[in-house]
């Protein structure tokens, strides 16, 4: 196991030194010249040369392309750095006690990720949840000479699903020569690793960038280019950076809502479907000391009677008697929605965070996706640290960043499509407050200039990832216009378990700019009336009061009339608007993340995607998922100002927050399975114990058929692990696997979806009619190579009531090429 770690660790850092010299070009004007995001980037750029050259048939996905595109990435970008007179060697000594830093925690991150798959209340097994569909895709694209890579569960269909982010981890694969059970165990704990570096990486250059551009910094260009004394106070303490920095990692990974304290502290897991008077209520009885906590009049139905249905009185059940603590607080969003006779019914949302999926070990793209979207929010902060404004369609420097942004925007939509609308956001917005500084210089107000390098970047993105989008089919194109109007809107409670702990620190140093003015003003010379002073300093502040008294207004209004989260948009504003006047771009950086959060959630409130379930759960879940991201980062940037002078009014913001604080801790403590428990790293061993026959006949069909050969195996549903094992295992396709799945991915594919149940069906007819005429005319439809029968064929027959002749008609008129430990494996002739 140490010895696989270890070749998987190597392969990592030699990706990262790939990456290394464009990471220097790209984010030369970041503190640490791009050190922190040398590895994700050098993973995209191999990942995308060895995917394009396949998708256009000019080589297959495999060790040499690989190796090739690596050669060219770090030669392409040696060239861009001498090109820019770039010093990689000097750089490098400059910031190598920064490197080590980040080098030290990506060592510890990932085998801390190790130890939360370790200590999973499910395990590291391929069998729970949906790990088998990531399986499937991982081995899928392992298994696919050419791209769009072939649908293990869907013969003669390519993957339609962002499957690029399993294309990374397959990159892995390839070159660390390690079998894919072995590196889908290690690939969530390499995610957790990278984000720990892009989240350190982003608050550390956050951070350390100067003074802006402002009109109290600021008259000429000449002027702008002194940074003010107080910048230079970055270097009077560089531990609190650095503590900042890896706070704000710990934060990303390891805090979780509040959800779990709020079950400790109630005994009830049913805690997250109340609303706030119902909440107020349990939690004032359990401080009580009460055992019963009563509810008159009754909570509302929850909207599956199997979870709680109406609650009158509920048993508590202290500590660690209580349920699931680590399932619930994933589902801490309930909407309040009326049914056709217009009662009340609850219906929950996915609240995931990144601890919750880290130990869940479903390897999906919102978890993929996350060092790849630091990435993009890397971009978002190199453009607040440039000095003048980009030239992507002029200079040669400009064409080429503007290549690397394409790539690394548009790679977003191929790994998790939810992501790019957020982050191509937060780049434009990025983009303008650029321009909106630089505009105070005389002459030089060109938003027409703007809007053409913004326009060639959101073309690039998608110019530069075409032949994904033609083989892509959006997942809810099906539904006709994708956006609804959200048919609830989530609790001020809900907003503060979820995100209390992020905000908190982030609206203190929101409030600064209003407080600071404020207390200017009203130090005035003693002969000077206050009511003067205070009324000649406000139109100097640079965010005015009444930002404040807007957003509070908003507030009320929104929660008298059912909107409650209302005053995040004008939050938004006033944040974008400190942003821009903050005579410091770390200030700047942290504000415009802050607005961009605020948008996001202030957006789920107002539509949804009308996807295959057609409520605001997988919206809520997708966008909340990145506002954790983009908060949890900013908080740690936060923090930097805040503990810079530590004084009495400190405790208006440093209590609420250390209670939060406290209160999302609990979940780290109570949701893994802390029991000792074995330590591996392959993800079928559980196999070894239950099913060693299949084990045996799944290598033989990996070394002795074709990577596309069609593996007829019996059909499944979802989340029944033992269906489509063969094809999950073996990258093989089959006709039909899991249907349910399947009719989600298809959704926006008619004639296709219209075909599932048939195969069903017809899978189903194969393997249950004892009749060869009837059975060989279906296997030369779907172009069936090899028949398995194994253990799940047997029971998938007895289930259906067939005769014993149904599975040995195969016998008839194919060829036996395998028959081992109750496994037969037929050839077509």
């Amino acid at each position: 196991m140490t010895i696989d770690i270890l070749r998987w660790w190597l392969v990592l850092q030699v990706l990262g030194l790939v990456g290394l010299p464009f990471s220097l070009w790209l984010f030369r004007r970041l503190p640490d010249h791009g050190i922190s995001f040398s590895k994700p980037l050098g993973i995209l750029l191999t990942a995308y040369g060895a995917w394009i050259l396949t998708s256009i048939g000019l080589g297959s996905f495999g060790y040499g392309l690989i190796v090739f595109m690596a050669l060219v990435v770090a030669g392409s970008g040696l060239w861009a750095c001498r090109s820019a007179r770039l010093e990689v060697r000097a750089l490098l000594r400059a910031h190598v006690a920064w490197w080590a830093w980040q080098e030290g925690l990506l060592i510890g991150a990932l085998l801390l990720g190790l130890v939360l798959r370790w200590h999973s209340p499910y395990g590291v097994g391929i069998n729970h949840t949906e790990t088998n569909m990531d399986f499937m895709f991982l081995n899928g694209i392992l298994a696919s000479q050419a791209f769009p890579p072939h649908d293990p569960w869907l013969a003669g269909y390519p993957i339609n699903y962002y499957y690029f982010g399993y294309l990374l981890i397959a990159l892995l694969t390839r070159l660390s020569a390690l079998p894919s059970a072995i590196t889908f165990t290690l690939a969530l704990p390499t995610i957790f690793a990278l984000t720990a570096n892009g989240v350190a990486g982003i608050v550390w250059n956050a951070i350390g960038l100067r003074s802006n551009l402002t009109p109290s910094t600021v008259a000429t260009v000449a002027e702008a280019s002194a940074a003010p004394a107080h910048v230079q106070r970055l270097a009077e303490r560089p531990w609190r950076r650095l503590l900042c920095a890896t706070l704000a990692a710990v934060f990303v990974l390891l805090l979780a809502n509040q959800s779990a304290a709020m079950m400790y502290l109630t005994g009830m897991e049913q805690v997250m479907a109340l609303d706030g008077s119902e909440l107020t209520s349990a939690l004032r009885q359990s401080l009580a000391g009460q055992k019963t906590i009563t509810f008159n009049p009754p909570t509302a139905q929850t909207n599956d009677p199997s979870d709680w249905g109406h609650l009158s009185q509920v048993q508590r059940r202290p500590g660690k008697q209580l349920g699931d603590f680590f399932w619930w607080p994933s589902r801490s969003v309930w909407d309040t929605r009326r049914d056709a006779n217009g009662q009340a019914f609850r219906q929950y949302t996915i609240t995931e965070f990144p601890l919750f999926s880290f130990i869940l070990g479903d390897m999906h793209p919102h978890v993929l996706s996350l060092p790849w979207t630091l990435l993009a929010m890397a971009l978002a902060l190199n453009l607040l640290a440039r000095r003048t404004a980009p030239d992507f369609l002029q200079a040669r420097g400009g064409r080429l960043e503007l290549l690397l942004t394409g790539i690394i925007l548009g790679s977003l939509y191929a790994i998790n499509s939810w992501d790019l609308p957020t982050y191509l956001l937060l780049y434009l917005l990025a983009l303008g407050l650029l321009y909106a500084w630089l505009a105070l210089q005389p002459g030089r107000i060109f938003w027409p200039h703007c809007i053409m390098q913004a326009g060639a970047v959101a073309m690039a993105a998608y110019i530069l990832w075409l032949p994904f989008y033609l083989s892509f089919t959006s997942l809810v194109s099906g539904k006709g216009f994708p956006l609804g109007l959200a048919p609830a809107r989530t609790a001020l409670h809900a907003f503060v378990v979820v995100f209390g702990v992020f905000f908190v620190p982030l609206l203190a140093i929101l409030l600064q700019g209003v407080l600071r003015p404020l207390r200017a003003a009203v130090r005035v010379p003693r002969q000077q009336p206050v009511r003067f002073g205070l009324i000649n300093q406000l139109p100097s502040a640079p965010v005015s009061i009444s930002w404040p008294l807007i957003t509070a207004v908003a507030l009320l209004v929104g929660v008298i009339f059912g909107w409650p989260l209302l005053w995040l948009l004008p939050l938004a504003a006033w944040a974008m608007v400190a942003a821009y006047h903050s005579e410091n771009r770390s200030r700047s950086a942290a504000l415009l993340l802050l607005a961009l959060g605020a948008m996001v959630v202030w957006g789920t409130d107002l539509v949804y995607i009308r996807d295959v379930f057609d409520s605001r759960m997988n919206t809520i879940f997708k966008f909340f998922y990145q506002v954790w991201l983009v908060w949890g980062t900013a908080s740690g940037i936060a923090l930097w100002f805040l503990l810079r002078r530590v004084r009495a009014r400190t405790l208006v913001w440093a209590v609420p927050f250390g209670v939060l604080l406290l209160g999302s801790s609990f979940y780290l403590f109570l949701a893994p399975n802390w029991h000792p428990v074995e330590a591996t790293l392959n993800g079928l061993a559980y196999l070894d114990f239950d099913r060693a026959a299949e084990v045996k006949a799944m290598n033989w069909i990996r070394g002795n058929t074709a990577s596309d050969a069609v593996i007829l195996e019996a059909p499944g549903d979802g989340y029944n692990s033992p269906f489509g094992a063969v094809s999950m295992s073996t990258g093989r396709p089959t006709v039909i696997a899991w249907l349910g799945h399947e009719q989600q991915w298809r959704g926006g594919q008619a004639d296709v979806y219209s075909q599932l149940a048939v195969r069903q069906q017809e899978t189903t007819k194969i393997f249950t009619t004892p009749d060869r005429a009837v059975a060989q005319p279906l296997l030369d439809k779907y172009h069936v190579d090899y028949v398995y029968v194994g253990r799940n064929e047997r029971d998938f027959a007895a289930t259906n009531n067939a005769p014993p002749a149904t599975l040995t008609k195969f016998g008839d008129f194919m060829q036996k090429v395998y028959d081992a430990d109750g496994v037969t494996i037929y050839k077509k002739k």
